[in-house]
């Protein structure tokens, strides 16, 4: 069984997050939408 970790446990040169872009960009967002809606609600 894997050990849980309390977040405010992990050192913050640990922490990890994705690019900017991913969070802004409308391309993304767009790419996004369609992998998630677009194959189940029509």
């Amino acid at each position: 069984m894997a050990t849980f970790v309390k977040r405010t446990e992990i050192p913050l040169e640990g922490a990890r997050a994705l690019p900017r872009a991913y969070f802004t960009s409308p391309a993304i967002f767009a790419e996004e939408i369609e992998k998630l809606f677009s194959r189940n609600w029509l």
